[in-house]
């Protein structure tokens, strides 16, 4: 129980790095911003001088991630090394009072997230604890989930909705009692498009 009080220190012979993600995926799909042919995904790693890793990950799809990754190594990196890994509060405020000129939210924030799980990660660890109770406890023992697809594709409105028809029927076959769906392509053409996602009763 001693080691658990113990300081954990990012001294500055250790580093906070990151790993992009990136995949091509098997067809482009869409949602009401853009199509995307690539899945990404922006992993970040804070290890102490005790040898405890923590990983977390930063939100910020394609060549954002690479942006967010140079904002983790070159910026927040030199900020915190030589900290407390588990003064996760003071840690983020030192960073986010450093960074609130050039941004309040958007990719600063995104950085600073993945850094911040990572934390909260090494925490868990080094008490022994699940993250649920350093923030307080369990509200719920389960947490409903939905299906998701029917994103948006290349194609015809007569074409999304035969296809959104199909995935939907698949999503409550698999015992889905709710989905998530795309359907931002006017507003009538989303009506019809949800009407097929949830005809015959299916949600």
């Amino acid at each position: 129980m001693e080691d658990f009080l113990k300081p954990v220190i990012l001294t500055n012979a250790l580093k906070i790095t990151s790993q992009v993600l990136q995949c091509d995926m098997p067809e482009e799909l869409g949602y009401s911003q853009q199509y995307y042919a690539k899945r990404t995904a922006h992993l970040v790693e804070a290890e102490t001088d005790q040898g405890i890793t923590g990983w977390g990950e930063c939100f910020g799809p394609g060549n954002v991630a690479l942006a967010n990754k140079a904002i983790v190594e070159k910026v927040i990196q030199s900020m915190v090394l030589g900290m407390d890994a588990m003064d996760r509060d003071v840690i983020w405020h030192k960073v986010y009072n450093l960074l609130r000129d050039l941004g309040q939210n958007g990719m600063p924030l995104q950085a600073l997230s993945g850094v911040d799980v990572a934390l909260w990660d090494i925490a868990g660890k080094v008490t022994g604890q699940p993250i649920h109770k350093l923030i307080g406890g369990a509200h719920r023992s389960h947490v409903p989930s939905y299906g998701y697809g029917m994103m948006l594709k290349r194609e015809s409105v007569e074409d999304h909705v035969a296809r959104f028809v199909d995935e939907a029927a698949a999503i409550k076959d698999m015992g889905f009692a709710a989905t998530k769906m795309k359907i931002c392509l006017g507003a009538m053409d989303g009506v019809k498009l949800a009407e097929a996602a949830r005809g015959r009763g299916r949600f």
